[in-house]
């Protein structure tokens, strides 16, 4: 049901209801870290401090490699620090405002939202050992839910915490939704129906194809999240080799912003191998690690993407620069 939801708003409202809903989903997800926050701050006050402190397991106070806390941190920082720069939900918003300075108002508003959002995520996180002890088999959001719901600020916690929840996947997957669907109109059909995109617009027809494409797509995406999590991937492997596999993209995209056309033409080809062999290296590492049960490479595997673009593409830099200017009159 929820799902549906999703796929009926996204394919009938399009882009621009995507970026409202963003917002009312966005002020969910705030809701539910304020009121994790408020609850955690009243129950360390009646437990206090210090008992509370030492309920948290002291593997995770400690940064070691064998506890998977070191790759952890080491992945979602460099996952959270490029995604930007990858995400063409964003580039979609930045090519369709008519302003620059809002743009830039709002590339700064998203980096200090993101930053503080998932610092008090993390937070929450890892003070959610203070007050329940893990069961096995059992996800620790779901068990710290059930010990909230024996008082009166625990059953408000809970009713915050679900429509954050519920924001926070109703934005993701609206925001992807409509990144798919363009790239796969656009990139991969529009060049066989014969027409610019100015002539397409007018045409009903075209609208109806476009959302056509929309829900394959959430289909085909169902389906695939549903085979790897019969294969044994969690919702985090996921997400690690979902956005880590799209880090790929950040070499060539930065390298496009900042050197010149002449140099990134020649590019071209070194940029496409960097793409597609990230995108491949991130899910070798993640497939790998979760067949081995290693998450330290699940983990890594953003990094593992982003350092095997960065090589080809600055390898092909390094060759175009020492090759020289071409000779003149060639």
């Amino acid at each position: 049901m929820i799902a549906a939801i999703s796929f009926i708003y996204t394919a009938l409202g399009g882009f621009r209801v995507v970026v409202v809903t963003d917002r009312i989903q966005m002020a969910f997800i705030w809701l539910l870290i304020i009121a994790m926050c408020i609850y955690y701050a009243v129950v360390v006050t009646d437990q206090g401090l210090a008992v509370s402190l030492n309920n948290i397991p002291a593997e995770l106070r400690t940064l070691t490699w064998n506890n998977g806390l070191t790759a952890f941190i080491a992945g979602i920082a460099v996952m959270n620090l490029l995604t930007f720069v990858s995400n063409m939900g964003l580039w979609q918003r930045i090519a369709g405002s008519q302003h620059p300075e809002v743009v830039t108002r709002g590339m700064w508003s998203s980096v200090l939202a993101s930053g503080v959002s998932w610092s008090l995520l993390a937070i929450t996180a890892v003070g959610a050992f203070m007050f329940v002890t893990p069961v096995a088999g059992e996800n620790l959001l779901v068990t710290l839910l059930g010990s909230m719901q024996s008082t009166v600020i625990g059953q408000a916690t809970i009713f915050c915490v679900v429509l954050g929840l519920y924001g926070a996947m109703l934005s993701t997957a609206s925001t992807q939704l409509i990144a798919v669907s363009h790239t796969l109109y656009e990139d991969v059909i529009a060049p066989f129906r014969k027409a610019d995109v100015h002539e397409r617009a007018d045409l009903k027809i075209e609208a109806f194809w476009s959302r056509l494409i929309l829900v394959v797509s959430a289909f085909v995406a169902v389906a695939a999240v549903e085979a790897l999590r019969i294969w044994g991937f969690t919702v985090a492997d996921l997400a690690f080799a979902v956005y880590g596999a799209a880090l790929g993209l950040v070499p060539p995209i930065l390298m496009t912003l900042f050197m010149d056309r002449k140099a990134t033409k020649k590019l071209s080809r070194p940029a496409t191998w960097a793409v597609a062999l990230g995108f491949i290296s991130c899910w070798a590492a993640a497939a790998y690690g979760r067949s081995i049960s290693d998450a330290n490479l699940v983990f890594l595997s953003p990094i593992i993407s982003t350092t095997v673009a960065a090589t080809i593409m600055l390898s092909a830099w390094a060759m175009l620069k020492f090759k020289g200017p071409e000779p003149v009159g060639r």
